[in-house]
C-alpha cells in the first residue's frame, strides 16, 4: 500500500478500483438465480456489463452509451427496436429482478447504479464476493455462441467457478476446486441440470479443465468425497487455445476437423494436447482404426481416467 512516506510530494496517488461484485447477487434465490431460472440471458449480460462500470465508479451512477449497452447484451445498436429492448431490459433489471437502480434523463440513457444490498453506501464492507474484473463485451459474446443452446448456463457458472477458484486459492492454496454438483445446486439456487451443462461448457471452450472424481477413492480432509476437480484458467485462455487450433489446422489440414469430432471423449475434451495427439494418431494409424479405438473409451464409465489420450495412445502401441 502507497503511504505518504514512499510517494513524492507532488504526486497525487489514485485509489486502484476495487472489482468486487457482492456474492449475495448469485446466492440470494430472488437476484442472478431468478434470471437463471428464467433463462435471462440478455438481462444477464446487461446486469455484468453495469456492474463493471458501476464497480470502476467505485458504485457511482454511471453512464452507457446505447452502443455500449448493446454490444453487452447482443442486440443489434442500429435495429430499429433496439432501444425499446434496452429500456425493457433495465426495467427488468430494477423492478423484477432488483439489481440496479437508475435515475431517467431526457432523451439519453439514464444514470444507473448497483442496487446495495440491504445496506446503504459507506456502511460494512462486503465480505463474501466474486472478482468482476473483465469488461462484458462482444468478444465475450461470440466465444461464448459457440455454444449454442448452453451458452448462458456457461456465461452464468462462468462467474461461480471463478470466485470458487479464487476462494480455493486463497483460503486453502489450492489450484483447484471442488464441489458435488448437488451442493452447487442449493447454494446457488440453480437446478443441477443448469449448473451440470454451465461447468461441462466450460471445460469445452477451454475456460476450465476437470479431473472427474472417482469411486472408491476415500476422502483427503474436507473434500467432498468423488466431487470433481475443476481447474479455473480464465476466459483469456479459451482466446489463446482458438489460436492454438488455429495453427494446427494449418498443420494437420486433413486430420483437423475429425479429431475435434474425437476430442469430446477423452477428460477435458478438446484441448490443444488433446486435438493434436489425435491428429498424430489419424496420420499414423488412419480414420477407422482411431474410431474404433474411441468407440470403446466412448463407452467407459465418463469419470474412468482411461479415458485419456495416453491411454489411447497405449492401446495402438500393444
Amino acid at each position: 500500500m502507497l503511504t505518504e512516506e514512499n510517494v513524492p510530494f507532488e504526486e497525487e496517488s489514485e485509489p486502484a478500483p476495487s472489482f468486487k461484485l457482492d456474492l449475495r447477487y448469485f446466492t440470494d434465490e430472488k437476484l442472478c438465480p431468478s434470471m437463471a431460472r428464467r433463462r435471462s440471458k440478455r438481462a444477464f449480460e446487461l446486469f455484468l456489463a453495469i456492474a463493471y462500470d458501476s464497480l470502476n465508479s467505485f458504485g457511482q451512477p454511471v453512464q452507457l452509451s446505447h452502443q455500449k449497452l448493446c454490444e453487452a447484451c447482443g442486440v443489434p445498436a442500429d435495429a430499429s427496436a433496439a432501444r425499446t429492448t434496452i429500456s425493457k431490459l433495465l426495467r427488468q433489471l430494477r423492478e423484477e429482478y432488483g439489481v440496479i437502480d437508475f435515475q431517467p434523463v431526457r432523451r439519453k440513457r439514464p444514470l444507473m447504479e448497483l442496487k446495495i444490498l440491504g445496506q446503504n453506501h459507506g456502511a460494512i464492507p462486503v465480505q463474501p464476493y466474486v472478482y468482476h474484473d473483465e469488461r462484458w463485451t462482444g468478444s465475450h459474446q461470440r466465444v461464448f455462441a459457440k455454444l449454442g443452446s448452453k451458452a448462458f448456463s456457461a456465461e452464468y457458472m462462468y462467474m461461480i467457478a471463478k470466485y470458487e477458484a479464487a476462494l480455493a486459492f486463497y483460503k486453502n492454496g489450492r489450484d483447484y476446486w471442488f464441489y458435488p454438483l448437488d451442493r452447487i445446486s442449493r447454494d446457488y439456487h440453480v437446478s443441477p441440470q443448469f449448473a451440470c451443462a454451465g461447468l461441462r461448457a466450460l471445460v469445452q471452450l477451454g475456460v476450465m479443465s476437470v479431473n472427474y472424481g472417482q469411486y472408491g477413492i476415500t476422502p483427503n480432509e474436507d473434500e467432498f468425497g468423488r466431487a470433481n476437480r475443476y481447474y479455473f484458467h480464465g476466459f483469456a485462455e479459451s482466446v489463446r487455445r482458438e489460436q492454438k487450433l488455429n495453427q494446427l489446422r494449418q498443420q494437420f489440414p486433413d486430420e483437423i476437423d475429425q479429431a475435434l469430432k474425437l476430442a469430446p471423449v477423452l477428460i477435458n475434451g478438446a484441448t490443444v494436447k488433446n486435438v493434436s495427439g489425435i491428429c498424430d494418431l489419424l496420420t499414423q494409424y488412419g480414420v477407422q482404426s482411431v474410431q474404433q479405438v474411441f468407440d470403446s473409451l466412448k463407452a467407459l464409465p465418463v469419470r474412468s481416467l482411461k479415458r485419456q489420450l495416453p491411454y489411447a495412445e497405449s492401446l495402438f502401441r500393444d
